[in-house]
C-alpha cells in the first residue's frame, strides 16, 4: 500500500469573490515538476531552439535570407523591445550557416570607429587573440577587403549582423556604408543586416545618413502578435516542453493576458511564468483571469485594453441621460410663446432634395461580379474598397466568413480569364490597373523558413511539380535550398515580385498554371562498326529506331531539344466574358 503524503494547505478570501485553496510548496519540487515540464516553457532569454515562427517572422525571415543569398546588399530589421529580434537574428544565422555563409555577428553596438571594425574582423576568425592587433582603421579595412576578396574568390557569400544598431553613433553608421562599398563589378563583397529599436530607424531618416538610406534594399519592421497568433504561440511552448494537455488556460484568461502583453513576446514570457507560478500556489493546472490578474499585479504591468460589455453598457447609459435631459429641456420649450419662424422655400427644396436623393448607386457591373460568387451582401464595403484600391481589412472578413480568397493580378492569363469571374478596376489617377477575382485556395501557406517541414510544403513541391518546375527533385515536404530557388524561379516566370515567398497570388498563380512541356531528349546512335548479324528493334519511349548490334552496343548520345520558349503572361482581357467597371462610374 503506498502511504499518501499530506500537504498542508489554507484558504484565502479574495474579494469576498472567490476562495483559493493556497499550498505550502514543498521547496524541492519546483513548478516545472508540478505541470510535467523538463524545461522552462517561457524564459527570458531568447530561445532558439524552441522557436516559434508566426506569419509576420515567417514572411520577414525569407526575405532577408533572400536578400543575402541574392547578395542584394544592406538591410534594416527594427522592431520595439521584446518583439524577438535577437532570436530571429540567431535564427537567420543558423539558416545562414547551413548554406555555407560566413557571418560576423556584433551583438553590444556601442562600439564605434575602429572598435566596430575590429569586432566585426573579430568575429569574422581574423584577430587571434594571442596576437597584438593593429588598431588604426586603414589597417582593419584592409584586413576585411583582404579577407572578402578571398571568400570571393571561392564563391562564398559573407554577411554582418549587427544586433541593437540603435546604440550606433552617425560616424559609426558612415563607417557601415563604407563597409558596404566593399565590392567587385558584379556584385557586393559582404551584406548587411542592421537590427534594432525604432530609434535606428529615425536616425537613418537624418539627412547626415541619407546616403546610407538610399542604400537599404529591404526594410522590415517586426509587429506584436495578434490574439489568435499568442494562443498558437501559448500552446506551441507548453507543448514542446511536456505539457501534454495538463496545463488550460480559459478564454477570459487569454484575453486579460494579451491585454497586459499587448502581443509582445517578452512580456507574454515573464507574465506566463509568473502565472503557472501563481497556478501552482493554487494548487491547480488552469490558467484563469484572477490568475493572470495576480500575476499582472505582482510584475506591476498595466492593463491597457478595455472591457467591452462594460463599456457599452456605460455608453447606453450616457446616452439614455442624454435622451431624458434632451426631453426635459424641449418639453417647457412647447410651452413658449414666441413664434416660430417659417423657413424659406429654398431651404425647404434644399432638404427635400437631400432626403429624396438616393444613395450611391453600385455599378451593375461589380453587383454581377459579386453576385457570381455568392457575395452580393458585400456589395457596399466592396465598392469603397475598390475605390481607394485596398482591400486588406475587407478580404480577411471575406475569407473568414465564406472561404473565398480575394486575389489581386497586375497581368490576366487568357486560361484564368475563361476560369473565374474576372473584375477589372483602375485606380483614380489612372496610374495603376489590376484585375480582381476570387478563389479558395488549395494550400495555405502557415510558415516559411528553412528547414521547415510541414504538409504545405509537400503539397507546394507537388504544385510545382505538376506545374513543370520541381520535377527532378524529392518530394519530401522540407523546405531547402532547391525549394526556394523554385519558388523564385516560378516568380520570376510568372512577373511576380521577387521576394522569395510564396504569397496568396502565388499560390493562385501556380494552381491554375498549366504544365510546362519538358524537352524530350532525342537519342541518336553513333555509326556501328561495319559487323554483320544486326538487329533492328524499336526504342517505344521516343519512337526512334535503333540498330543494336548482338556482341556490342555503341554507346547512345544523348542530345536534349531546344527548350520551347516561355510564353508571355500578359494577354488582354476579353470584354466580352470578363467582368469589368469603367472607373468613371467610380469616380462619379
Amino acid at each position: 500500500m503506498v502511504k499518501e503524503k499530506k500537504t498542508e494547505t489554507f484558504t484565502s478570501v479574495s474579494s469576498g469573490k472567490e476562495q483559493i485553496n493556497y499550498k505550502v510548496p514543498d521547496y524541492n519540487v519546483s513548478y516545472l515538476d508540478f505541470f510535467g515540464f523538463f524545461q522552462n516553457p517561457f524564459p527570458v532569454v531568447p530561445d532558439d531552439k524552441n522557436f516559434y515562427v508566426s506569419k509576420n517572422i515567417d514572411q520577414i525571415m525569407s526575405e532577408l535570407v533572400y536578400g543575402i543569398k541574392e547578395r542584394k546588399g544592406f538591410m534594416v530589421l527594427t522592431g520595439e523591445v521584446g518583439l524577438g529580434k535577437t532570436t530571429i537574428s540567431r535564427r537567420i544565422i543558423t539558416i545562414l550557416e547551413e548554406e555555407k555563409i560566413e557571418t560576423s555577428l556584433v551583438f553590444h553596438a556601442a562600439y564605434s570607429d575602429v572598435e566596430l571594425l575590429r569586432e566585426i574582423n573579430r568575429d569574422f576568425g581574423l584577430i587571434k587573440k594571442t596576437k597584438p592587433v593593429n588598431n588604426t582603421l586603414g589597417d582593419q579595412m584592409e584586413l576585411l577587403n583582404t579577407f572578402l576578396l578571398a571568400q570571393n574568390r571561392k564563391d562564398k557569400n559573407c554577411v554582418i549582423i549587427i544586433d541593437d544598431a540603435q546604440n550606433l553613433d552617425k560616424k559609426s553608421l558612415e563607417l557601415v556604408r563604407m563597409i558596404s562599398n566593399l565590392e567587385t563589378d558584379t556584385q557586393k563583397l559582404v551584406q548587411i543586416l542592421l537590427i534594432g529599436q525604432p530609434e535606428l530607424a529615425e536616425k537613418l531618416n537624418s539627412k547626415e545618413l541619407r546616403q546610407l538610406k538610399s542604400r537599404i534594399i529591404i526594410n522590415k519592421k517586426v509587429g506584436p502578435l495578434q490574439l489568435k497568433d499568442m494562443q498558437d504561440y501559448l500552446q506551441f511552448k507548453l507543448n514542446v516542453c511536456g505539457s501534454s494537455g495538463q496545463v488550460t488556460i480559459t478564454k477570459q484568461a487569454l484575453k486579460q493576458l494579451y491585454g497586459y502583453s499587448k502581443g509582445n513576446f517578452r512580456l507574454i514570457n515573464v507574465l506566463m511564468d509568473r502565472c503557472l507560478c501563481v497556478a501552482f500556489l493554487h494548487n491547480s493546472t488552469e490558467i484563469t483571469r484572477e490568475i493572470v490578474k495576480r500575476a499582472g499585479i505582482d510584475l506591476s504591468i498595466n492593463r491597457t485594453v478595455y472591457d467591452f460589455k462594460k463599456a457599452g453598457l456605460i455608453l447606453s447609459a450616457v446616452i439614455i441621460l442624454l435622451l431624458i435631459s434632451g426631453l426635459i429641456i424641449t418639453i417647457p420649450s412647447r410651452k413658449s410663446e414666441s413664434p416660430v419662424k417659417k423657413p424659406s422655400p429654398g431651404i425647404v427644396s434644399e432638404t427635400k432634395k437631400q432626403l429624396t436623393e438616393p444613395v450611391q448607386k453600385i455599378p451593375d457591373s461589380l453587383s454581377e461580379f459579386l453576385k457570381s460568387y455568392d457575395l452580393a451582401e458585400y456589395s457596399e464595403p466592396f465598392y469603397a474598397a475598390l475605390k481607394k484600391l485596398d482591400f486588406t481589412n475587407l478580404s480577411e472578413t471575406i475569407l473568414t466568413e465564406t472561404g473565398y480568397q480575394l486575389i489581386q493580378l497586375e497581368q490576366m492569363t487568357e486560361p484564368i480569364r475563361k476560369k473565374y469571374g474576372v473584375l477589372s478596376c483602375t485606380a483614380a489617377d489612372g496610374s495603376k490597373k489590376q484585375f480582381v477575382l476570387f478563389w479558395k485556395p488549395t494550400i495555405t501557406i502557415s510558415k516559411f523558413y528553412y528547414g521547415y517541414q510541414g504538409k504545405d510544403m509537400l503539397l507546394l513541391q507537388q504544385a510545382l511539380k505538376n506545374a513543370g518546375f520541381y520535377y527532378y527533385y524529392a518530394i519530401d515536404g522540407t523546405l531547402g535550398k532547391n525549394l526556394m530557388r523554385m519558388v523564385i524561379k516560378f516568380q520570376k516566370y510568372s512577373g511576380l515580385e521577387t521576394t522569395g515567398y510564396p504569397d496568396k497570388e502565388f499560390v493562385f498563380l501556380l494552381a491554375n498554371q498549366e504544365r510546362r512541356r519538358l524537352p524530350s531528349p532525342v537519342v541518336t546512335e553513333a555509326a556501328p562498326e561495319p559487323e554483320t548479324n544486326l538487329i533492328e528493334t524499336i526504342d517505344t519511349d521516343n519512337a526512334v529506331q535503333v540498330n543494336q548490334e548482338r556482341r556490342r552496343l555503341p554507346s547512345p548520345v544523348v542530345i536534349e531539344a531546344a527548350p520551347e520558349p516561355e510564353t508571355n503572361l500578359i494577354e488582354p482581357i476579353d470584354t466580352d466574358n470578363a467582368v469589368q467597371v469603367n472607373q468613371e462610374l467610380i469616380t462619379q
